[in-house]
């Protein structure tokens, strides 16, 4: 299985291709996946699909490492916006992804992604990046 690990802001979240994928991902094999000791160990998994929209780059499922899935995580859009940026499937910095919330149209700033209107990160070299009001969705 062919995957790449992020880190957003203290989460780490594989993502994955859901038609590179051999097998669907179930909640026994997210868990197993996820865990630190015995998987590749991650906060999260985030599969990359084909989106219905054609207004949509990609849509993104965002799995919790006990196998729920989630409607949003600010974190996880940040790493699949970056990752779908780096893998050209998008040609700016602003485009939408769809969520199991709703649409995101984040926008690139400087260090950090967000799906909602940030100011610009800070200049101060002790506070790097804006504040993420990323929530769990259960």
């Amino acid at each position: 299985m062919r995957f790449e690990k992020w880190q957003a802001l203290g989460n780490d979240y594989m993502i994955v291709e859901r038609d590179e994928l051999p097998l669907a991902l179930t909640p026994p094999r997210i868990e197993r996946i996820c865990r630190f000791h015995y998987g590749a160990g991650a906060d999260g998994i985030l599969q990359i699909e084909p989106a219905e929209d054609p207004e949509l780059v990609a849509f993104v499922r965002i799995f919790n490492p006990d196998g729920t899935e989630a409607e949003l995580s600010g974190n996880g859009i940040r790493d699949a916006v970056l990752y779908l940026r780096r893998a050209g499937r998008a040609d700016s910095d602003e485009f939408a992804v769809g969520t199991a919330a709703a649409a995101s149209s984040p926008r690139r700033n400087f260090l950090f992604i967000s799906p909602h209107p940030f100011p610009t990160p800070s200049t101060n070299p002790r506070r790097r990046f804006a504040p993420s009001i990323s929530r769990r969705y259960r």
